[in-house]
């Protein structure tokens, strides 16, 4: 074989390695683009599953190094943010100096966690409400009446609630049965002969406390996850999945998703959604911005705990 022959084929083949590496870094924008489109929550980690920017500076803050694996940040953050065991978000108050609180407030801002993010198509076979307490609930069905009324159509109405014992310091029956300064119940509603107990039983109570639209006609379903009794002896309410894994547990048809939560804990709730819902749902969330009595830099804190830990499970879900 001559040099002539032998520098032909040196070219061909340099030129078949650079024709490939574009196949790929286009066939890798192409998936990263697709994730963009099907996901309208901001992210905490790049493609990379490196911290963003946002993330990085409240990581240095608390000393945790953003260049650390996953791993290590969860473990970092659940030692360091989350709340302890057996205390509740509404129990929760402000605990760091004014000048973290600040930091903190524009980092969760820049991460999506302040302001309202809205749905990302005008249909979905299901609107999913997530449970909370009965003021939160108001908040998150009010928000699907609203998209509603702005010309949004759903097929099914979800809701997700558990046994989970009605708090009476929060959900007394004085405020159940009566109007707040966002919720004002329709005229004729009537007390039901049995207050509600359960957090199910609100949500229901709750939808039945609006006056929907008259061409509004679908069907509302509860889910009921039951209490987790614990090999300690505890007894423990269920947990977002817990509510995500009774509904799948019925079968329901995969289809088009918006789960409707509302600030500071829409990005961490879509997560857990990811997690639980099979791959060929679509799932979007959305809701309302974030009131002032949430903005309380320990919720803030414990509720990105549960994101990053929840992405990492999300990771293991797209791997396994």
């Amino acid at each position: 074989m001559n040099f002539r022959v032998q520098r032909y084929i040196r070219i061909l083949f340099i030129c078949m390695l650079a024709i490939g590496g574009i196949t790929v870094a286009m066939y890798y924008q192409k998936q990263v683009q697709q994730d963009t489109i099907t996901c309208n929550v901001p992210m905490l980690f790049d493609e990379y599953k490196k911290p963003v920017p946002a993330l990085q500076s409240l990581l240095k803050i608390f000393s945790i190094s953003a260049d650390a694996q996953l791993n290590d940040i969860v473990t970092a953050t659940q030692n360091s943010w989350l709340r302890k065991p057996g205390k509740e978000r509404w129990e929760m108050e402000n605990i760091y100096t004014p000048e973290i609180q600040t930091t903190l407030l524009n980092c969760c801002e820049r991460l999506g966690m302040i302001n309202e993010i809205k749905p990302a198509q005008k249909h979905y076979k299901y609107a999913v409400v997530l449970g909370a307490t009965v003021q939160r609930v108001r908040t998150r069905v009010l928000y699907v009446l609203n998209l509603i009324n702005q010309g949004y159509t759903f097929e099914y109405v979800v809701l997700l609630g558990g046994q989970r014992p009605l708090d009476p310091s929060i959900e007394s029956t004085e405020i159940l049965y009566n109007n707040d300064k966002n919720f004002i119940i329709k005229a004729g509603w009537n007390k039901p002969a049995t207050a509600p107990g359960t957090e199910t039983d609100m949500m229901k109570m709750v939808v039945d406390q609006i006056a929907w639209p008259d061409n509004f006609n679908a069907p509302f379903i509860f889910v009921d996850a039951p209490l987790k009794n614990m090999p300690d002896g505890k007894v423990l309410r269920p947990t977002t999945g817990d509510t995500f894994a009774t509904w799948l547990s019925t079968k329901p048809e995969a289809s088009s998703t918006l789960v409707v939560s509302h600030q500071p804990y829409i990005g961490y709730q879509d997560m857990v959604a990811r997690t639980y819902l099979p791959q060929d749902f679509i799932c979007h969330s959305c809701g309302a911005h974030c009131p002032e009595d949430e903005i309380v830099d320990s919720v803030l804190l414990d509720t990105l705990a549960r994101w990053i830990y929840q992405t990492r499970e999300y990771y293991k879900k797209q791997t396994a």
